[in-house]
């Protein structure tokens, strides 16, 4: 098994506590980690005042529907292929927190899965013409 020999500074910041890797610099002023108390290639709290710094973003790629609907805010479908691009875009109305279990059953659910469903049933479509070539 290697040895890691790179910086084990990063290491305590990546994880966001002392590992006490340097050993007795560890216990002193000259410790990386409370010097700076971010990851490398963060700006520390200097960008904290900014707009828009509370607000995050994730993209989740699925290929489960109902799991899209019922994690997300947004949905978008997306064509089939390498040329691909936006088909249809459509914002989830749904009370949260959501129960992936219940919200199933909910009369808007419904009607979001069917018209999600009718963009993206030509691309599935397409997808499974091309796995047969």
């Amino acid at each position: 098994m290697a040895k890691y020999i790179g910086p084990v500074c990063k290491l305590c910041r990546r994880e966001g506590y002392k590992m006490f890797l340097k050993g007795e610099r560890c216990f002193t002023a000259k410790c990386a980690f409370e010097k700076r108390p971010f990851a490398p290639g963060e700006h520390g709290r200097v960008n904290a005042g900014r707009g828009g710094a509370d607000r995050k973003s994730v993209l989740f790629i699925t290929h489960d529907l109902e799991e899209a609907i019922a994690l997300s805010d947004r949905v978008v479908v997306l064509a089939a292929g390498p040329a691909t691009h936006p088909l249809g875009e459509f914002t989830i109305n749904l009370a949260r927190p959501r129960d992936v279990a219940e919200i199933r059953m909910q009369p808007d659910f419904v009607a979001l899965h069917e018209a999600i469903w009718q963009v993206l049933k030509s691309e599935v479509l397409k997808g499974y013409a091309q796995s047969k070539r």
